[in-house]
This record gives structure tokens, C-alpha cells and sequence, in this order.
């Protein structure tokens, strides 16, 4: 028997994969381990009385309650053989039961249990109890107490169901195949980003262009001219005439009769048609250049998208590559809070992929879903702030999976204030606010060229591609460039400023980002006011923009306030003064506040969209 547990233990993986004829044999050894270690005395001590308590001890500790009883029943056994009195095996069971119903984080308590089962149990059933008894049985409990957790995690892994690791090894193969797939497919649209960019042809040269357009010329005019011959027998004087001429239609557009040099307006006697040729071909020239500036503008868009598609793929391959940590400390510990509170826990699971966020999903009763008492022992337990982000059914029958987060460090508060344009029904001026992800949250404002129904579809066209975009996790310069590009293919003017506040209140951080727009704001809670200014054009004017990128860190109870030029042209510098004197909290407050004296030195009337936007960020609840 012993040979055979010993090939067990040392051979399998866990002891719940040993199969039956072991475990008998493992029985037998533990009943024989038993009659032999209860008969050794030491003084007053005996040895059965320390080790068996120990050992039943760590199986409650690591084992189920089944393996824990039937320990309590063999090692009981032991000691009715010797005795020849078949209550030991009640004691045993009784003792191994009070250390079964104590079993929580503070492992003490289930040796105090045993220790108080073992003397009530005798003095009820009178069956005597020494002095030497009651210190066996401390000291076996002592030694269970002070037993490193260390080597109770070593212990552990001998009772750990390895069947566990392998499904560990399945999600694990599929992890490494969708990350596998993914950098491919990052890789094929970085590929495909410099082949657009390659078909990228650009505009002639100036010199290019001025030759072409003159070999033109002196095919379509010059050289069915019957004074062809002689205007360029004699020498240069022609050529550097025609080139001139060309030259002064590059720099205007066209070409003029008063542009005309004075060796060729008295020799030609074709300098009409020369100049409407000249016309003509830069007219043409134009659309062409135009064109190719379209045409160069779309293949950069696609390939910024396919980059940035490359990029996400990219991240999303890291993300799911990343490594998962559990934290099994905390399980029992939330399982036993909540079973306090009446609340049926029959899963838990702690785990986390960085360090500023921690997941925790629990299994529990459908009814009890929606119990405050789930927060608060959570954040009691985790000594940080949880929230409820997803309610899900679960394979066990009327249970649901609770899926929960920590909060961010910082929320956010906000109110807006709007007036349009006397005389207009929709305003220029568009703004959001939006949650981009978890604890990350974006301020817009946009603010179109002129007013009514065409700037505000210009606004409103840019607040939405920026907004997709961000939610879709591209970087700020391949967001801003290509709602630049998208607004400079349209063959009609359409600029739109762009002022953002990302506010991300798990990093701490403010990201204001900004093109052609006004000031913005940031009052701290010490009353200190700091100015973001903005630097560049309005997105759609140029075809290459460098927005204006400033970084923050956040305090606690910041305001943030947030302009269109319709209220900052009027207010000039009193904005300060305004911002500085009201203390009020409320931001919805503060806006109408702005908004109110704004409208106020206009007698009341709106001479362009006003909005004003204002937002407190505070610490998480």
C-alpha cells in the first residue's frame, strides 16, 4: 500500500487524479499511520493528538469537504481500533465538521474550532479528557497556524485539478493564433499604406510645367505661322520673349496683352492667338494640376486609413497578447463578505491586464443581481472602487455573471450653453461630449465657416469623423489629417476650426488638441487660471496641418472652459475676470453665467453662433 501511494503522490500530477485502488490503498496507510503515531507518547503529550489534528487541518485548508471528512473518519478509525471504542470516529468527524464551518482567510480560526469541538465533545460524552490531551491537540493546531503560505501554496498545487492547465494550454494556442493572424493582418496594411502612398504622382515641377506648356505653344501657333523662320532665325531674342510671357502667366493665372514683351509685340503678328493659346493652356494645366491634387489628396487619405487600421491591428494584437494576472487572495475573501450579506456567490475571479485596471466577475443569483450590497463589499474588500459594467446570463440555472471594473481615479461633470445667429435656425457651432472608453472622455467643439445651414453641416460633418474616429482608437495626427484631407477634396471651401479636450482619468491627464479655434480655459481649484491657446488654420484650408497638442495633469475639481469665437471675440479679456470672480461648482452654471454677459454687451442679441462649453473633472464616488 504504501509503495503504491507513494508511485501516486510522486507520479500524478494531483491527488484527485489518483484512482480508486490507490486511494484505498492511501486509506489503509493512513488508518495503519493512525493506530501506530496514537500510542506515542511523549510525556503528557501524544503525538496522534498533534499530527492528525495537522493534518486534518491542511485538508480542510486545501481540500475539499468531502476528502476532509473522510480524513476525519480514517484518522478516527485509527485511534477506535486502539481503543476499541468507535466514538473516536464521532470525534474525529465532529472535530473535522467545527473546522470545516470556520474555514475562511483566517485560517486560526479553524484551529480554534477544532480545538473547542475536541473538548466539548469529550466533556459531553464524558468519555475524559487530560491536560496532556488539550495540549497536544493546541500544539498540533499551533503548528497548522504558523505553517508558511509558502508552503501552503506548494501543498496546494498537490489538490489543484490539473485539467485546469490544459484548458489554460487550449486558450492559450488560440490566443497565440489570433495574435499570429492579427500582426499578419497589420502587416498586409502597412504593405498596402506604402503602396498608396507610392502611386502618389505630385504636381510638375514649375520648370517642367513652363517647357511643356511652351512646346505646346510653338505646335499649336508658332510653327503654322508663315513667319515662323524668321521670328526665331535670329537668335534668342524670341524664345526668351515667349518664356517671359509664359512665366507672367504662371505668377497671374493668365496672360494679358500688357504682359507681352516689347521685341515680340512688333516682330509677331500672331500675339492674339499666342496669348489665347497661352490662356487656354493654363486653364487646362489648372485642372489637371487640380486634378492630380485630388486624386494624390485620396490615395494619402487611404493610405493614412490603412495605416491606421495597421496600427490598431497592431495594439489589438498586444492587447490580446498581453498577460492576464489572478489574484486568488481576494476570492474567498469577497466570496465569505458577501455570503454575510445573504448573498449566493458560487463563482469568483480577480484578475487584471495592467496596473490601473482590475477586473472581477461573479456568478450569482438572478435575484440578487441588483443588491447595493455587491458594491460596497467590493470596494470594501478590493480597498477600491468598483462599478458595474455588464450583467450577463450564466451557465448555471437562475444565476448571472456580474462583470465589474475599478473606476477611474476621475468623472466628470458638464453643461453647454448655445446661441445662434439672429436670423439663422441652425448654428455653425457643434459640440459633444462623449465617453471614448472607459474613464477616457472627449470635449468637441467645432465651429464651420460663416453661418446657418451649411456651417453647421461643416461642424457637424468634423465632430463626427473625430469622434468615430477616436472611438475607433486612431492617434491624434492621423485622425486630424484625415478629416483635414476629407474636408479639402470637396471642390467647395469648407473649413471647420477643431478644439478637443481629452480628458483620461485613469493616466491623470488632459490632451487638448486644437486648429483655428479659440483659448481654452483651466481653472483649478486653487482659483489659478491657465490659458491653451491655439495655433494654425481651420482644418480644409491647407492640405498639410500640424494641430496644436498641449498636456495637462488633472487636480481635483478642475473647470475647463471651452469658446467658439462668436463668445470670445465679444468678451475679449473680460473672459478672464468672469472666470476668476464666479465660484460657482456647477458647470451648467458657469456656461449660462459666460454665455448670459456674452449676450449681454450684444443687447441681447447673438451677432454670430455663441457656445460655450464647461466641465468639472472630480475625483471618483
Amino acid at each position: 500500500s504504501c509503495m503504491s501511494v507513494g508511485d501516486a503522490l510522486f507520479g500524478r500530477p494531483s491527488i484527485k487524479a489518483i484512482n480508486l485502488d490507490e486511494k484505498i490503498c492511501a486509506s489503509v496507510v493512513l488508518v495503519v499511520f493512525s493506530i501506530g503515531i496514537s500510542g506515542v507518547n511523549i510525556g503528557i503529550v501524544n503525538l496522534g493528538l498533534i499530527f492528525l489534528p495537522l493534518l486534518i487541518l491542511l485538508f480542510v485548508l486545501l481540500s475539499d469537504s468531502g476528502y476532509s471528512l473522510v480524513v476525519g473518519v480514517l484518522c478516527g478509525a485509527g485511534y477506535s481500533i486502539v481503543y476499541l471504542n468507535p466514538i473516536y470516529i464521532s470525534m474525529f468527524v465532529i472535530v473535522t465538521l467545527m473546522a470545516i464551518a470556520f474555514k475562511c482567510n483566517l485560517k486560526f480560526l479553524s484551529a480554534i474550532a477544532l480545538v473547542v469541538g475536541y473538548i466539548s465533545f469529550s466533556i459531553f460524552f464524558n468519555i475524559g479528557i487530560s491536560i496532556g490531551e488539550i495540549v497536544s491537540v493546541g500544539i498540533g493546531c499551533l503548528f497548522y497556524s504558523i505553517v508558511p503560505s509558502r508552503i501552503v501554496r506548494q501543498l496546494l498545487t498537490l489538490f489543484t485539478d490539473k485539467s485546469q492547465y490544459l484548458i489554460k494550454n487550449v486558450i492559450d494556442r488560440n490566443k497565440d493564433c489570433v495574435v499570429e493572424r492579427l500582426k499578419g493582418l497589420s502587416k498586409v496594411f502597412k504593405d498596402m499604406n506604402v503602396v498608396y502612398r507610392n502611386m502618389v504622382r505630385g504636381r510638375l515641377n514649375r520648370e517642367d510645367a513652363m517647357s511643356l506648356l511652351k512646346e505646346e505653344l510653338l505646335e499649336q501657333v508658332c510653327s503654322k505661322c508663315s513667319n515662323y523662320s524668321s521670328c526665331f532665325r535670329g537668335g534668342t531674342y524670341m524664345n526668351v520673349c515667349i518664356d517671359k510671357l509664359i512665366a507672367y502667366a504662371f505668377e497671374k493665372g493668365k496672360a494679358l496683352l500688357i504682359d507681352v514683351p516689347e521685341y515680340m509685340s512688333t516682330t509677331c503678328s500672331a500675339v492674339a492667338n499666342i496669348i489665347n493659346s497661352i490662356n487656354s493652356l493654363m486653364s487646362a494645366y489648372q485642372e489637371y494640376s487640380e486634378t492630380i491634387n485630388n486624386l494624390d489628396s485620396s490615395r494619402i487619405l487611404i493610405a493614412e486609413q490603412l495605416d491606421g487600421v495597421s496600427r490598431l491591428l497592431s495594439a489589438l494584437s498586444d492587447e490580446v497578447n498581453a498577460n492576464i494576472t489572478f489574484d486568488n487572495d481576494y476570492t474567498r475573501t469577497i466570496k465569505e463578505n458577501l455570503a454575510y450579506k445573504g448573498i449566493v456567490c458560487y463563482e469568483c475571479v480577480v484578475y487584471e491586464k495592467n496596473d490601473n485596471v482590475k477586473n472581477i466577475l461573479l456568478i450569482v443569483k438572478t435575484n440578487e443581481s441588483n443588491d447595493k450590497n455587491i458594491e460596497k463589499i467590493i470596494n470594501k474588500v478590493m480597498s477600491k472602487k468598483f462599478k458595474i459594467v455588464g450583467i450577463r446570463p450564466s451557465e448555471i440555472r437562475d444565476a448571472v455573471c456580474i462583470n465589474m471594473i475599478s473606476r477611474p481615479n476621475y468623472d466628470i461633470a458638464f453643461g453647454s450653453s448655445v446661441a445662434i445667429k439672429g436670423g439663422k435656425i441652425l448654428s455653425g457651432d457643434n459640440h459633444s461630449v462623449v465617453n471614448i472608453d472607459d474613464g477616457k472622455y472627449m470635449i468637441s467643439l467645432c465651429d464651420g465657416m460663416g453661418s446657418g445651414d451649411k456651417a453647421n453641416s461643416i461642424s457637424s460633418l468634423s465632430i463626427k469623423l473625430v469622434e468615430n474616429f477616436y472611438k475607433a482608437g486612431y492617434d491624434n495626427e492621423i485622425i486630424l489629417s484625415s478629416v483635414n484631407k476629407l474636408l479639402g477634396l470637396n471642390e467647395q471651401e469648407e473649413f471647420s476650426t477643431i478644439d478637443l479636450s481629452i480628458i483620461d482619468g485613469r493616466s491623470n491627464s488632459y490632451d487638448f488638441i486644437k486648429l483655428g479655434c479659440c483659448s481654452t480655459y483651466l481653472k483649478r481649484d486653487s482659483g489659478d487660471i491657465e490659458i491653451i491657446e491655439s495655433s494654425g488654420l481651420p482644418v480644409g484650408v491647407l492640405e498639410n496641418i500640424k494641430p496644436h497638442i498641449t498636456k495637462k495633469l488633472i487636480s481635483n475639481m478642475d473647470m475647463i472652459i471651452m469658446l467658439s469665437d462668436g463668445v470670445s471675440d465679444v468678451l475679449g479679456d473680460n473672459i478672464l475676470d468672469i472666470i476668476r470672480n464666479e465660484d460657482t461648482i456647477n458647470p451648467q452654471t458657469l456656461s449660462d453665467i459666460i454665455l448670459s454677459k456674452a449676450l449681454d454687451i450684444n443687447g441681447g442679441i447673438a451677432q454670430d453662433d455663441m457656445t460655450v462649453i464647461c466641465a468639472r473633472i472630480f475625483e471618483s464616488v
